[in-house]
C-alpha cells in the first residue's frame, strides 16, 4: 500500500528582512560612545578655532568611520581626498552658478564623479560639496583656501579620532592608508 504524506509549506512573513542581525547591546553603547566623543572633541576644538570646523558631512564620515570601519568608503584616503574634491568642487560651483539648491545638487554630482575617477568615494563628501555651496562662508580667494583648510583639519581629525575610537573598541581601522 502506498501512503502518501502531505506536509503544509512553510508560511513566510509577508516582508521578510535579509537584513544582518541587530548587534549587542553593548555594541550599540559602545559604537555610540566611539562617534559621540570624537565629535564631541571636535566640536570642542571648533568652538575655539571656528564653527567651519564642525559641520553635518563629518558627522556622517566619522559614523562610517566607526560603523563600518573595513569599508572602502570609510579609509582615510577616501574620507580625506573625498572631502577635500568635495569642498574644491562646491566652491567652483559657487562660483559657477552661485548658491542655489540646483548648484548644490550639480555640484553634488560633479564631485562624486570626481571622487570615483580619484579612486576616493566617500559618501558624505557629497554633501560636503552641497553645503560648501549652500552655506554662507563668504566670497573670495582667502575665504575659499580658509574653508578647504578647515575641511582638510576636520578631516584628518576625525580619520585620527577615528584610529584611536576604533583601536580602544578593539577593531582595526584603517584597513589601508592609500
Amino acid at each position: 500500500m502506498l501512503s502518501m504524506s502531505y506536509s503544509r509549506p512553510t508560511r513566510r512573513p509577508l516582508i521578510a528582512s535579509e537584513a544582518p542581525p541587530r548587534p549587542p547591546l553593548r555594541h550599540i553603547v559602545a559604537a555610540s560612545v566611539a562617534v559621540s566623543l570624537p565629535l564631541m572633541t571636535l566640536a570642542l576644538i571648533s568652538t575655539s578655532v571656528s564653527d567651519l570646523l564642525f559641520l553635518p558631512p563629518i558627522g556622517a564620515a566619522m559614523a562610517l568611520i566607526v560603523g563600518a570601519p573595513n569599508l572602502p568608503l570609510a579609509q582615510p584616503r577616501n574620507v580625506v581626498v573625498g572631502h577635500l574634491i568635495g569642498c574644491t568642487t562646491g566652491i567652483a560651483i559657487l562660483h559657477m552658478l552661485g548658491s542655489t539648491i540646483i548648484a548644490a545638487a550639480v555640484a553634488a554630482g560633479v564631485a562624486f564623479a570626481l571622487m570615483l575617477l580619484a579612486r576616493a568615494a566617500h559618501s558624505p563628501a557629497t554633501a560636503t560639496a552641497m553645503v560648501t555651496v549652500l552655506m554662507p562662508h563668504g566670497h573670495g580667494l582667502a575665504n575659499d583656501f580658509r574653508f578647504i583648510g578647515f575641511i582638510f583639519a576636520s578631516s584628518i581629525m576625525i580619520v585620527v579620532l577615528g584610529i584611536l575610537a576604533n583601536r580602544l573598541r578593539g577593531l582595526r581601522y584603517p584597513t589601508y592608508w592609500w
